[in-house]
């Protein structure tokens, strides 16, 4: 036979009427100092929670979010500090925060009458608030990966900046998908120069052509720290592949032939994603990339870098407004 818990979160299962009642006042006096308002509807409070509890929320904004929290009243100190953590929080400079099992508890103990002049918390509500807990804990810990899986996978909240698209297809059109057909991101930025001119007046192209925004200064327009490949890298994963140790000179930079298709279908599916393009427009827009493409070969020549085949290069055209627009009827008829 299994004993009965004997504590939730640190609080004992058994409260007098005058400690209940201390216990939510402090409870609700610090979500409302953590979070400068009074607790809301569980799912609300949930977002709110993020502010502090987010497992991928940056230390600069958490530090800052800690500053502006109000000091700790000290009578409300005094009881938080008796049952502690995990409810409630010591983070310094006489302040105490709560969390997650602060608002669960807040709701359990409203809750409750004093027809006895104490609280029980029965077994099975204590494992339904661990349950709770350890449910939401869970979600927030595989937030990183989830979001990870949803890039990899074209589904991520926000769709690639059309000049990271154009990147890419500038690299298909050239065919760099082997080694020995990549482009080289040459360590040396002046020897670079070049390549970056050929590669990002291309992929500036096809951006401005399907979609508004910012014009990006040259210092970002280029493939040793600049955004564009970090960003596409980052949403492809080994479908782009970042060779740093082939050449002495610079990395090879290179769709591989096995995931060429994949990535066409990729590339598509984000740009469907974009309810204004059309696939006239998305067609033109490749048009262009091309066009400047050739108008700037000579300088990937002078590198021996050029590698584009018309017949391929129109397969290449032909299998991108395929993959939209198959995206594009599929979304209409879901």
């Amino acid at each position: 036979m299994h004993n009965m818990p004997d504590e939730i979160f640190g609080i004992p299962n058994v409260l007098t009427e005058s400690e209940t009642k201390d216990l939510l006042h402090v409870l609700s006096e610090l979500w409302s100092l953590t979070y400068g308002e009074s607790a809301a509807s569980f799912d609300a409070d949930l977002t709110k929670l993020r502010e502090l509890f987010d497992p991928v929320a940056r230390g600069h904004r958490l530090r800052e979010r800690l500053a502006n929290i109000p000091l700790t009243p000290p009578g409300v100190r005094r009881i938080a500090d008796r049952y502690g953590p995990p409810v409630f929080v010591d983070v310094g400079d006489n302040r105490r925060i709560v969390g997650l099992e602060a608002r669960i508890l807040l709701e359990i103990f409203s809750a409750k009458t004093f027809e006895q002049g104490y609280v029980v918390l029965d077994a099975q509500t204590i494992l339904e608030a661990e349950r709770r807990a350890l449910a939401a804990y869970r979600r927030w810990s595989l937030q990183r990966l989830t979001q990870v899986i949803a890039l990899r996978a074209g589904h991520g909240a926000e769709v690639l900046q059309a000049i990271s698209v154009g990147v890419v297809l500038v690299i298909l059109v050239n065919r760099s998908t082997a080694p020995e057909r990549a482009m080289v991101r040459l360590h040396d930025e002046a020897s670079g120069e070049q390549v970056n001119d050929a590669l990002f007046r291309s992929a500036s192209e096809f951006a401005e052509s399907i979609a508004t925004g910012r014009g990006r200064s040259k210092a970002e327009l280029r493939l040793r720290s600049g955004y564009q490949l970090t960003e596409a890298s980052r949403r492809l994963a080994h479908r782009l592949a970042i060779d740093k140790k082939a050449r002495a000179d610079g990395d090879l930079v290179y769709v591989p032939e096995n995931y060429r298709h994949e990535v066409v279908d990729f590339l598509a599916k984000d740009l469907a994603r974009r309810t204004s393009l059309t696939e006239e427009a998305l067609g033109k827009g490749f048009d262009r990339l091309v066009q400047a493409f050739h108008a700037e070969a000579g300088k990937l020549a002078n590198r021996s870098m050029v590698f584009e085949r018309s017949g391929d290069t129109a397969v290449l055209r032909r299998d991108l407004l395929n993959a939209f627009s198959e995206t594009r009827s599929r979304s209409r008829s879901a």
